[in-house]
C-alpha cells in the first residue's frame, strides 16, 4: 500500500479533508461520520486557514478514536501543525483536560496511542 504523501504514477491525487474539520466540530464528530468525510483524501493535508493536519486536530482534542482512524489509514505521526510547529504529541501532550473527560475523549490513551506508533 502507498503511503498517505505518495501518488502511484498515473494516479489522481487525494484531495483535501474538508476544511470544517480542521476545528472544534473534531470533538464531538461520530467515528463513523468522521471517516465518511475523510474517505479518499490526503489525511496529511495541512489546513492553510487553521494551522494543522486532522491527527494534530485530534490529538488535541484527546480524540483516540480518530487519531486511530487516521494512523490505521496512513497519516503521518509525526506531521507537523505549520503554526505552531507541534506534531500530534506535542498536541496532546501540551493541552490539559477541561473539566471531566468524556469517552471517546482520552489525553492518557491519546499520549499512549501516538508514542506506540511513533509520535515524537
Amino acid at each position: 500500500m502507498l503511503g498517505n504523501s505518495k501518488v502511484a504514477p498515473g494516479a489522481t491525487p487525494p484531495g483535501e479533508p474538508p476544511e470544517d474539520l480542521f476545528s472544534y466540530a473534531l470533538q464531538s464528530i461520530s467515528l463513523k461520520d468522521f471517516e465518511a468525510k475523510t474517505k479518499g483524501t490526503n489525511l496529511d493535508h495541512s489546513s492553510k486557514a487553521m494551522g494543522g493536519t486532522l491527527l494534530t486536530w485530534a490529538a488535541e482534542f484527546h480524540r483516540v478514536d480518530l487519531c486511530q482512524s487516521l494512523l490505521d489509514r496512513g497519516a503521518d505521526a509525526n506531521s507537523r501543525d505549520w503554526t505552531t510547529d507541534q506534531s500530534a504529541l506535542g498536541w496532546a501532550t501540551s493541552t490539559p483536560v477541561h473539566g471531566e473527560e468524556m469517552p471517546p475523549c482520552d489525553r492518557a490513551a491519546t499520549l499512549a496511542l501516538l508514542k506506540a506508533r511513533g509520535g515524537r
